[in-house]
């Protein structure tokens, strides 16, 4: 119990350095994820093409709904209640992984006779991967309630560890399967055997401070699942939301339109853990802040996720045709353009996002159902309307307008149930317009996807520049980062931390 006190009272006591510090560390780790990931879809795509590649696209845009019913929201309340309160972290810890391992049990093999009966007319290598990718749920379960525990005690350096062990593996396994020429299902196959290295680690090094066990307590079970319900049925909702383009195509296009869709979302689904590292940054903050300092907070934390969603969208905008290019190869050029629709809707994405993860730190979660609803039932009908005739870009197109229309509504979910003003358009404008600038600036050099892939990658330096630049002119910079910068340069000098 020490340990963990002494653990709590260190994340507690946390200093601008040490949040900055996370943050680089788990962004360091996103981009090694990112690289070989992308990676790994460069010698996918070359080696099945687009058929056969959009096998593991479907496989796994349908385990990403499944794993949310293995979860109902056990995973962000968690987060917070330890983060609120470290002595109970162990037993808390116990009754999730309990509970989650529970509802693996039943989920998963419910989820694999849908599959089966979805897809019967499909080819089926679609169904066995469909069922490797559920066997991956169980691990998942426990290894998110140890990254729960990390995050809590703000030790991203810790979590990207273990999403960068996870990685290697998969992306190991998928070199070695395509140089003997396995099919893709064993790509597959090669997740779930990276959820089990990762996992089986994640373990020992977590019991090495805390004690995790199989917990059953069915009545505090079922008040776990009555207060997290509403943050379940969201996410669950809201992985649907993300993942209904994909679904739909799968069953409404063809197998080589879903592989290029699949592969401008490869793209987009890399940058949509940034929302995510952000969140688990300054979560304990915003648990633990004043009802009287919220107001600034909330707007402060908004501003970070329209700029960091900017500038990927200006990024991938401008250097989209050549990151298709470099790891799919000229056959997926129908790709590029699906990818710069999706990306233009990244900055609303971020903040909607963003918006969640404050509603949930401050316990008023029940209205996030509400509007994972909307977003759900948007998308659906958009889709259906969109994808006959506009197929892949009309799907892309739905997508983005729906990220709009929820930054919006989240705004206003916060506005009722916080009592807080979250101004998105105000927090906004100013990253949009620097994101914009290089997009029009820089167009004769990309527009046309002519440009070499090497020449497509150093227009993205001018491109930051250019974002940063005019984010400056109009004084987009919060205060706070520059105050946190000058607080922190100090101590690399020479202070130790």
């Amino acid at each position: 119990m020490s340990t963990i006190m002494g653990t709590f009272r260190e994340a507690s006591d946390s200093t601008p350095w040490r949040l900055m510090s996370g943050v680089i560390s788990g962004a360091g780790g996103w981009i090694v994820v990112s690289v070989l990931g992308a990676l790994a879809t460069h010698e996918m795509a070359l080696r099945y093409g687009a058929s056969g590649y959009s096998i593991f696209v479907a496989a796994m845009a349908f385990a990403s709904v499944v794993e949310n019913f293995t979860d109902l929201g056990l995973f962000q309340v968690l987060q917070r209640d330890i983060a609120r309160d470290g002595s109970s972290a162990s037993h808390l810890m116990g009754l999730v992984v309990g509970l989650r391992l529970t509802l693996s049990a039943v989920v998963v093999p419910i989820a694999a006779t849908i599959a089966f009966a979805v897809y019967r007319h499909h080819a089926l290598s679609l169904r066995i991967a469909i069922v490797f990718t559920l066997l991956g749920l169980p691990l998942a379960a426990v290894q998110q309630v140890v990254l729960a525990y990390y995050s809590a005690t703000v030790r991203l350096e810790t979590v990207a560890k273990i999403g960068v062990i996870k990685q290697v593996t998969f992306v190991a396994l998928v070199a070695l399967f395509i140089v003997h020429h396995f099919s893709v299902v064993y790509c597959v196959a090669a997740s779930l055997a990276g959820s089990i290295v990762s996992t089986a680690l994640s373990i020992l090094w977590v019991r090495r401070e805390i004690r995790l066990r199989f917990v059953v307590e069915f009545q505090k079970w079922k008040r776990m699942l009555v207060e997290t319900t509403s943050v379940g049925l969201s996410s669950i909702i809201g992985t649907f939301y993300l993942n209904a383009d994909i679904l739909l195509l799968s069953m409404l296009t063809t197998s080589r339109q879903l592989g290029y869709y699949g592969a401008a979302y490869a793209v987009i689904s890399v940058f949509q853990v940034v929302p995510t590292l952000l969140s688990r940054a300054i979560l304990t903050k915003i648990v633990r802040t004043a009802d009287d300092q919220l107001d600034t907070i909330v707007n402060m934390v908004i501003v970070y996720y329209a700029i960091a969603g900017a500038l990927i969208a200006s990024l991938a905008v401008v250097g989209g045709s050549s990151v298709v290019r470099l790891y799919a190869g000229n056959q997926f050029a129908s790709a590029v353009l699906p990818l710069q629709i999706l990306s233009c809707g990244q900055i609303f994405m971020f903040m909607s996002g963003g918006l969640s993860n404050i509603s949930i730190a401050r316990g008023h979660h029940r209205k996030l159902f509400q509007c994972a609803l909307i977003g759900v039932a948007l998308n659906v009908a958009l889709n259906l309307v969109l994808i006959p005739h506009y197929g892949i870009r009309g799907s892309a197109s739905a997508t983005t307008l729906c990220e709009v229309i929820l930054s919006l509504v989240m705004a206003r979910i916060i506005r009722r149930d916080l009592k807080v003003a979250a101004h998105v358009v105000r927090a906004s404008w100013k990253a949009i317009v620097a994101a914009a600038m290089p997009c029009i600036v820089l167009w004769h050099w990309y527009g046309h996807g002519k440009e070499s892939v090497a020449f497509g990658f150093l227009l993205m330096i001018p491109t930051s520049l250019l974002f940063l630049f005019v984010l400056i002119l109009l004084r987009g910079i919060p205060s706070e980062l520059t105050s946190m910068i000058r607080e922190v340069l100090p101590r690399r000098k020479g202070e130790l931390p």
